[in-house]
């Protein structure tokens, strides 16, 4: 199984998450990148990502609702790799870590035509990273195509995010309103302010300090 609906049977949270920042020779490492500038590739897209497992026959799984949580607004999507099978074999024969397979895009990705051609990547669109064939360019003859349970499955997870971004606009006007009622005080009635001074003895009344030092006779 190579496509990114995984299958049933197959438990993909258990899968290995990769982001774009992983791989992204513009981003620093304190910014996500965990490979050497030299064998990154500048603005990966997550389905050219997808798009090299199907190339590696590496089985994957495209989530477009994610994001990177150091740089959520700006990038969005990720994708899941299986790269050792519960019985503990790999999925690939060279590839046996996230290093080597963050490595391999990057040395892969940039080979994609729609890299060597300048057709500009629609980056909005998941699943549709700008390239026809969906091979690469040095290999175009033994690379496979995007599955089509890959494009349902973006499509998918794009309505989801969609959908998710509009209920929580939604609840954003309930939430303030919720939180200005928290902070207004109740029943209108401000805390007085309590004064600890001693009251003051009224005007006629005798002093004890000054009966206590008043001279004494002879």
């Amino acid at each position: 199984m190579t496509g990114g609906d995984p299958d049933e049977d197959l438990d993909c949270g258990k899968w290995n998450i990769l982001y774009p920042n992983y791989i992204n020779s513009k981003k620093t490492i304190p910014m996500g990148r965990r490979i050497g500038v030299g064998k990154a590739v500048p603005d990966p897209h997550p389905a050219e990502m997808a798009e090299i497992c199907e190339f590696l026959k590496i089985p994957h799984h495209l989530e477009m609702d994610k994001a990177y949580p150091r740089d959520w607004f700006m990038n969005k999507g990720r994708i899941r790799v299986m790269l050792k099978t519960p019985e503990g074999n790999f999925t690939h024969p060279e590839i046996q870590s996230k290093r080597a397979l963050m490595e391999k895009m990057g040395e892969l990705i940039p080979k994609l035509k729609s890299r060597v051609s300048g057709v500009p990547r629609q980056a909005p669109v998941p699943g549709a990273p700008g390239t026809s064939s969906g091979a690469v360019a040095s290999a175009s003859s033994a690379a496979a195509p995007v599955s089509k349970a890959a494009k349902k499955e973006a499509k998918r997870e794009e309505k989801k995010a969609q959908k998710k971004k509009g209920k929580y606009a939604a609840d954003r006007p309930r939430r303030s309103r919720a939180r200005a009622g928290a902070s207004a005080p109740q029943g209108g009635v401000r805390a007085r302010r309590v004064s600890r001074r001693s009251p003051r003895p009224p005007a006629g009344a005798p002093s004890l300090l000054r009966g206590a030092l008043a001279p004494t006779g002879g």
